[in-house]
């Protein structure tokens, strides 16, 4: 009996711990590991905040307009900490993440997955590979598009278990046995999906390519199989034809419209009604995909690069899920010893994809002798292998575009555990430790290679910014991958404008719409050594006609006073 409490508290606990490991690492290390990408993130929700809006015209985005994204969670974070930013940042992350957990418990309970969905979570609480680590836990990006995701897909699992299309109740297997649903309550989870997916559809076209049209797609396939098992190639199936359609005449009173002009069409087939429902929850995400394209384009500033051109991905499908499969931990760009820790971890990590790769390819082998529930997870799986492969090896796509899909990659793991007869009962208790304890090994060589080698923070930076404001400096200039992080590390003291990598204009990205020249009055220029040698500093100065005078020098860095 004790041994079973523990198996069954395990996965929380070990969750809790890879949460808590999340919130510790932000306190300690955020700073640190700053860039500008993630300090912008920052700087916008404080415009936001002072204007009270969800968007702004005073903002300068990139190439998404991120109407929902995680400025929605540090405005939280800005409401308990206004004047320490790292703090504020953590609070918001903490929320990011802890929602996204939550999200994958319900789309858990809604598959009826028991406990596998909670070794799930314990699993994906863990910063396991570079990607996730980085724009999951770290700078929480995806995080939104997590959510978005997992909650669609929970709400479309709800939906089809539905008797029929138009029925007035609807019936949901739970653990505890029969739930009758009203009509009501199947109405609302018509209504949010619609919500949801209108919302996923305003931040741009990415959600519509990584998850609603492979779904549909999903969905298409299932009809054309319907479709050949109704009409058939075989004999056989050409002599059962004619009772076939006398039997649907029979029945055709009692069928819908659509039912009669699909003969095929069985509203109560669990995966004719899946095809139903992804259509409804596409048709909603073009609907925002509209929006943003003729509404956001015009009024908002961004970079609209919707456009795909054919010969832009990858150029080899092996090399597009090579992407997929190293992200669970092997991917990095740290240097890292075979036998380091964090060596070690990147090992883990190899193993975690391989692992992966051996789970979908048993449940595709298992597939019929899978619940419907579990089969619509999979075939939405195969959906966004299939089209996001595409898109990825032949238009568009980078490394990290696959990240709201790894964490699908995770629940075919667990389900392959939970359901693959080829595992004793002992196997099956002891490899979802196994698991988790892989993802934990790469969880700190993943966080230990980034602290010794930062993808794209500033080393050395913050004797560079108290110095600014010891001095009283509140305006300044530099690069991209310095500017914003000043305005972050100085909790919002120090205005930043954003000026290109030549130092002779305005980088018109991830700034204030109205940093479209440099400031007026006194300010700052901050270089790094190797700007100096380029000549940045003499760039500028030609540039604006300016003279300035250096107040602030050390191996890495120097800050010139200008006055205009």
């Amino acid at each position: 009996m004790l041994k079973k409490k523990l198996n069954n508290l395990a996965p929380w606990l070990i969750a809790l711990a890879g949460y808590i490991y999340d919130i510790l690492f932000l306190l300690n290390h955020g700073r640190q590991m700053l860039d500008s990408d993630m300090a912008s993130e920052m700087v916008l929700t404080n415009v936001m905040r002072q204007e009270h809006a969800l968007l702004t015209t005073n903002w300068i985005y990139s190439t998404e307009i991120k109407a929902v994204g995680p400025q929605w969670f540090y405005t939280i974070g800005f409401w308990f900490s206004k004047n320490n930013w790292l703090v504020a940042r953590t609070i918001g992350a903490g929320i990011g993440i802890f929602l996204f957990l939550a999200s994958w418990l319900y789309l858990g309970k809604k598959l009826n997955w028991g406990k596998t969905s909670n070794w799930i979570v314990a699993f994906l609480s863990w910063p396991f590979g570079f990607w996730y680590f980085f724009d999951v836990i770290l700078g929480n990006y995806y995080i939104p598009h997590s959510i978005f995701m997992v909650l669609s897909l929970a709400w479309i699992v709800v939906l089809v278990k539905s008797n029929k299309v138009e029925s007035n109740q609807h019936t949901e297997n739970t653990a505890g046995g029969v739930k009758q649903d009203s009509k009501l309550k199947i109405g609302f989870i018509y209504i949010l999906l619609a919500v949801i997916s209108v919302m996923a559809g305003l931040n741009g076209m990415r959600m519509l390519v990584i998850f609603y049209l492979p779904l549909f797609v999903a969905g298409l396939f299932f009809c054309y199989c319907s479709i050949r098992e109704y009409y058939g190639e075989s004999k056989n199936n050409n002599q059962n034809e004619e009772s076939k359609k006398d039997g649907a005449k029979n029945q055709s009173g009692s069928k819908s419209k659509l039912c009669k002009l699909l003969p095929w069409l069985d509203s109560t087939n669990t995966k004719h009604r899946f095809a139903l429902v992804t259509i409804y929850a596409l048709f909603f995400n073009m609907i925002g995909y509209a929006i943003n394209l003729k509404f956001f384009v015009n009024h908002y500033h961004f970079v609209n690069t919707e456009g795909m051109v054919w010969g832009k991905g990858s150029g080899s499908l092996l090399k597009t899920f090579k992407w997929y499969f190293d992200s669970f931990g092997f991917t990095d760009f740290a240097t890292k010893e075979v036998f380091s820790l964090s060596g070690i971890g990147a090992g883990c990590g190899l193993v975690l994809g391989f692992a992966v790769l051996f789970s979908v390819i048993r449940l595709a082998m298992n597939f019929k002798k899978l619940d419907e529930a579990s089969q619509l997870y999979l075939a939405s799986l195969f959906g966004m292998f299939f089209v996001v492969g595409i898109v990825f090896t032949y238009a568009w796509g980078e490394e990290q575009y696959w990240l709201p899909i790894v964490q699908f990659g995770v629940g075919c793991l667990f389900l392959e555990i939970k359901t693959d007869t080829i595992f004793k009962d002992f196997e099956r208790n002891l490899l979802p430790y196994i698991a988790v304890f892989f993802a934990i090994v790469s969880a700190v060589g993943t966080t230990k290679a980034n602290l010794a080698q930062p993808l794209r923070a500033n080393p050395g930076f913050e004797p560079v910014v108290e110095f600014i404001q010891q001095e009283g400096y509140t305006k300044g200039v530099a690069s991209f991958w310095r500017s914003q992080v000043v305005t972050e590390l100085s909790n919002g003291k120090v205005e930043m404008w954003t000026m290109n990598d030549e130092f002779d204009d305005i980088f018109l990205w991830l700034q204030s719409n109205n940093h479209r020249d440099i400031p007026s009055g006194e300010f700052v220029g901050i270089y790094t050594k190797d700007e100096c040698e380029l000549g940045a500093s003499k760039a500028f100065e030609n540039a604006y006609n300016l003279e300035g005078e250096e107040v602030y020098g050390d191996e890495m860095y120097k800050v010139y006073l200008y006055n205009k």
